[in-house]
């Protein structure tokens, strides 16, 4: 079904197991915003849309060792209950942002997220993400392996990062979507039907690497709603995700910053452009975010 653009902007922000970054400030537009958190936890008063507190839970706990390897040490501890359909608002999206921290998007809300949004953007660790019963330790799945696998068809985008896109058949996924590989300092590679090419990162002094991701997801929807070509709104991406890990805490962004993307993304060279909607606008977006934040001990 096509559907027409929106005069109104709208955006609606969905965190399961926990709140997590302020990130719908700079994007300057109207939005709701759902999540759930239990009573532990510490931000209410630091973001602009307090979550929905369940008095019998508790706020989701995700902790990153960076001292074992190279690559993170991931461990969960408590998980609050996840994001269903019900708690998203009933209306019609141009955008659908998914992102989960491990197991807090349900089938059936990606689904709905499907059904409602004419664009959808997935964070892949939402999909193959696990949860050790015993250990908490957090570890990976092939996509293929995941009750998700055959909905990809209807996912417009799919972020990994480096060590995710190792468990998902590149070649494949990308016959039908988008994949954005993040890379860390040297950027993204950008994977579509017939073509590949790479956007690069901006220069950043890292001091705390939790939600540079996330940042790169709203940096990328915002460029989407601005209506910027697909690669540029990777570069928009990388310039929020370096403006996270140049933060320690809870990343605080300006729409002055948002606005300051447009004098420098055009100067930038990226080695090959991508045909995949080259200069669509999205009028409304729908956030589906599981992100973390840590709890009172």
């Amino acid at each position: 079904m096509t559907r027409s653009f929106f005069r109104e902007a709208r955006l609606c922000i969905v965190w399961g197991g926990g709140g997590s970054l302020d990130l719908s400030s700079p994007m300057c537009f109207k939005h709701s915003v759902a999540s759930k958190v239990g009573p532990d936890f510490l931000y209410c008063s630091k973001i602009s849309h307090p979550p929905k507190v369940i008095a019998d839970q508790k706020t989701t706990e995700f902790f990153a060792d960076f001292t074992q390897e190279e690559e993170r040490i991931l461990k969960a501890g408590n998980i609050c209950a996840p994001i269903e359909s019900m708690d998203i608002p009933e209306m019609d999206y141009e955008l659908g942002l998914v992102v989960g921290i491990a197991g807090g998007v349900l089938l059936e809300t990606l689904q709905h997220i499907v059904d409602v949004a004419r664009y959808v953007v997935v964070d892949v660790q939402a999909l193959t993400r696990t949860i050790d019963s015993e250990t908490g330790l957090i570890g990976l799945q092939n996509l293929e392996d995941t009750i998700f696998y055959d909905m990809l068809e209807d996912i417009h985008f799919l972020k990994a990062a480096r060590n995710e896109a190792l468990f998902i058949d590149i070649e494949n996924v990308s016959q039908t979507m988008c994949l954005i590989v993040s890379e860390g300092k040297n950027g993204c590679r950008i994977y579509s039907k017939d073509q590949e090419f790479c956007v690069p990162a901006f220069p950043a002094i890292e001091v705390d690497l939790i939600g540079a991701g996330d940042s790169f997801l709203a940096g990328f929807s915002a460029g989407l709603y601005k209506g910027v070509p697909m690669e540029q709104a990777v570069l928009m991406g990388n310039y929020f995700g370096g403006l996270a890990v140049s933060q320690v805490g809870i990343p605080l962004f300006t729409a002055s910053q948002l606005e300051s993307t447009d004098e420098t993304r055009n100067e930038v060279l990226i080695e090959k452009k991508s045909v995949l909607h080259p200069h669509c606008t999205f009028g409304q977006l729908v956030i589906t975010w599981t992100m973390v934040l840590q709890a009172k001990p």
